[in-house]
């Protein structure tokens, strides 16, 4: 008889549902009384091991609540250091990428005239803006009369 497929502790349960019930008619089947042994020793094993997991399992949880605050706390330092960098060294300085931190790019906006391409800036992002003509007169409906 196979205990595929089911869960640890169902099999435990088996296991000790058996051993109270053999334990009863061992005087009749002396032949088990080893393996009768052999499975009280199992489940005294299975029950300590249990027992351990559920330690393990709240000492589990009380670290990884810490590591949550700990990587709060080193996300709030970081950015304390990084508010301090650049307060010191500048927003755009470029000694910030040494202490893992972007510094800000510039944006220039360029006027253009319609339908003249825009000059890329060699080191600097440009986003071309285009001057729109005056908004011409609404164009007169069709006659009425038309169908």
């Amino acid at each position: 008889m196979a205990s595929k497929g089911r869960s640890l502790a169902e099999r435990i349960a088996t296991w000790n549902s058996l051993r109270t019930n053999l334990r009863q008619d061992v005087t009749d089947l002396p032949q088990v009384a080893s393996d009768l042994d052999g499975m009280d020793q199992l489940a005294a094993e299975a029950q300590a091991l249990f027992g351990q997991i559920q330690v393990l399992r709240g000492q589990v949880r009380v670290a990884t609540l810490r590591l949550r605050k700990v990587g709060r706390d080193g996300d709030m330092l970081r950015s304390r250091i990084g508010a301090t960098l650049r307060g010191a060294l500048g927003f755009e300085a470029g000694q910030l990428l040494k202490y893992g931190f972007r510094p800000r790019t510039r944006r220039i906006i360029e006027v253009t005239e319609p339908g003249a391409a825009p000059a890329p800036a060699a080191t600097e992002i440009s986003v071309p803006v285009e001057i729109s003509a005056p908004a011409a007169e609404p164009v007169a409906e069709a006659s009425e009369g038309a169908a």
